[in-house]
């Protein structure tokens, strides 16, 4: 999923246009609607404005749907028992604040590779060990997600997952394989950073990006107006 994602940031229509533009266009919906309070306006013009922009984007839609389903299901299971305390209308607007938060990273997650924002961010002195650390734990998480893809396979090949019960069982040991390989594959991604001298900080190649004026006019628009219906 993490090489999935990557792999439509580097391919996308502004994944030229600096990251700090994008972020600056993308982001602040996550911030501003924790300020909405119990009104309806602001959470309809933020998913409203990340539909429009994933289909303006071209965003792989599929992959969108997957994410916003799995965001839908999880927040509306996990607040059904707040229904007996606030009401339906509050549980209903919690879920689509979700929904449209979800949609706003991805929006910012699929057309803004990682490489080009830690890069910008490692300019700043203050942000250059967290950018280093992000780098690495990133890399650390691809090499997981390959081992755990490896494991289910290898399972369902076994007919792994063909009862509940065995579901429960092969998805249990799978965890447990996961966690030691985890700590042993530690060592070797150490071993591989000793040989290539690793000392401690991450280089990042120059890049010049596009200033997209476009993106920005949105940004101060499209934020503007969701600021002016919190006020």
């Amino acid at each position: 999923m993490l090489r999935q994602i990557a792999a439509y940031a580097a391919e996308s229509r502004i994944a030229s246009v600096h990251p700090l533009q994008k972020a600056a266009l993308f982001l602040p919906p996550l911030v501003l609607l924790g300020f909405c309070g119990k009104s309806p306006l602001p959470v309809a013009y933020t998913l409203a404005g990340a539909i429009i922009m994933h289909f303006f984007f071209r965003s792989p839609l599929s992959l969108v749907l997957r994410f916003t389903a799995g965001i839908f299901t999880f927040t509306l299971l996990t607040s059904l028992a707040l229904i007996a305390d606030y009401g339906v209308p509050y549980v209903a607007l919690l879920v689509f604040k979700s929904v449209a938060g979800m949609l706003s990273i991805l929006l910012f997650s699929l057309h803004t590779p990682v490489d080009d924002l830690l890069g910008s961010l490692s300019k700043s002195t203050a942000l250059k060990d967290i950018c280093d650390i992000a780098k690495s734990t990133l890399r650390f998480l691809v090499l997981i997600e390959d081992e755990l893809r490896t494991m289910t396979l290898s399972a369902k090949s076994r007919n792994g997952f063909g009862s509940y019960k065995k579901s429960i069982s092969t998805t249990g040991a799978i965890a447990g394989l996961l966690f030691v390989n985890t700590m042993r594959r530690w060592q070797d991604i150490k071993c591989a950073t000793d040989s290539r001298c690793y000392r401690g900080v991450i280089p990042y190649s120059e890049k010049k990006f596009e200033h997209s004026t476009a993106i920005v006019l949105m940004a101060l628009a499209y934020n503007a107006m969701l600021l002016a219906m919190l006020i």
